[in-house]
């Protein structure tokens, strides 16, 4: 059984941050202050601003974000994980030029931000300007780039396809952004999945969290495709990752989201549990010769087998994570024929593994709907962006 949290970390909005930060700088130099003249219209200055903010007047006189897009600063490279903190790298929105053209200026673009220490650690984000100068809370949409977890950026989202589905959520008030996320080698691979899926799940729960982008924490959708679908997926179906006993506020951040779109996806990231999607064509997960260990920081295909590496491919295996209390899932592949997986292409986006998780989700009582020409399979004529805009209401 899946649950948020029983608390939230409780963040105040951008501007009532600047205001604490004006007072704590008035209470210094109030007690500072050498003269009494001076301590007297610091005392002044100060209860009005506190009265002005018990009642609720919100007068403040710092900006947010630019007026016009600036060349964002290049964010700091910490030397480690512990170096990095969210508070610190805060700061006005520094917004940049849109990668395409957006229907009538309606959004700021924010452009390679930092979400970690990881050079990986990069995100694009478009906020819908109407929403965000109201400091309406926004619901968001999240994607996550394929390329077999080796490859990949996060402007792969910005295809003719996708620019039309992007336009059409910042028209609706839904953010949107794109990440990228800590890769892995193609051999020899020490950590495995888990250090990609980790990545994803770090930029899921900073944009939670992060106050400047004011996102509504319970109006999130994952979309992707290819290895970013099963990255979505995983983050769906996984219970709730939230630390709440951690010191760092973004990893006290829920995980759960709303709903998932993915295309050409797998069926799990345990490719041993491949076998049983392709028994038909009398697969053999040995039939992938190095990758496949690969994936879990193993390096023969006898350590699939390890005590260890089942624990790791549990870990991994959101298929068998799936349950009712899930979010919604919407799945489509087309393009890839249905015959025997005999080139990594089909292997990895075979029709089958989309069938498997819509009968999974059948079989456990989780809505979805699954396109797939090949198979005949059309649950649904809802598009990925009316889903999305549905899931976000």
């Amino acid at each position: 059984m899946k649950t948020a949290p029983a608390s939230r970390t409780t963040r105040l909005p951008l501007p009532r941050r600047i205001t604490c930060a004006a007072l704590i700088a008035l209470i210094g130099a109030t007690l500072v202050a050498p003269a009494a003249e001076a301590e007297s219209a610091l005392s002044q200055r100060l209860r009005a601003l506190l009265e002005a903010r018990l009642n609720g007047s919100g007068a403040n006189t710092d900006t947010t974000h630019p007026t016009a897009p600036s060349t964002p600063s290049t964010p700091a490279q910490p030397t480690s994980p512990g170096d990095w903190n969210p508070d610190a790298n805060s700061s006005a929105l520094q917004l940049a030029k849109p990668p395409f053209t957006l229907d009538g200026d309606n959004a700021y673009f924010v452009k390679d931000a930092a979400y970690g220490p990881d050079q990986r650690h990069r995100f694009d984000i478009f906020l819908p300007k109407n929403s965000y100068d109201r400091q309406t809370r926004l619901p968001l949409a999240i994607f996550i780039h394929g390329g077999g977890f080796s490859s990949g950026e996060k402007e792969k989202a910005y295809s003719s396809s996708n620019q039309k589905m992007i336009k059409a959520l910042l028209a609706q008030g839904v953010a949107f952004a794109t990440i990228n996320y800590p890769l892995i080698s193609k051999k020899n691979e020490k950590d495995g999945l888990l250090k990609s899926l980790r990545g994803s799940q770090r930029a899921l729960q900073y944009l939670k969290y992060e106050p400047r982008y004011n996102i509504d924490p319970n109006r999130v959708v994952l979309l992707g495709s290819s290895a970013g679908a099963s990255t979505a997926l995983w983050l769906a179906f996984h219970d709730d990752m939230a630390d709440l006993g951690s010191s760092d506020p973004v990893a006290q951040q829920s995980t759960r989201v709303q709903g998932v779109a993915a295309t050409q996806t797998q069926a799990t990231l345990d490719v041993v549990g491949w076998e049983p999607v392709f028994a038909e064509y009398n697969w053999s997960v040995d039939d992938m010769g190095s990758g496949a260990p690969n994936f879990y920081g193993a390096s023969s295909s006898a350590d699939l087998y390890t005590a260890a590496t089942v624990a790791y491919r549990q870990e991994v295996d959101f298929l068998g994570m799936m349950d009712a209390s899930d979010p919604e899932i919407w799945l489509a592949t087309d393009g890839v024929p249905v015959k025997a997986p005999s080139s990594t292409g089909i292997l990895y986006h075979h029709p089958y593994h989309v069938r498997t998780l819509r009968d999974k989700a059948r079989a456990v009582g989780l809505k979805a709907s699954a396109n797939v020409p090949a198979l005949k399979l059309a649950d649904s004529n809802e598009s990925m962006t009316d889903f999305i805009l549905r899931k976000l209401r």
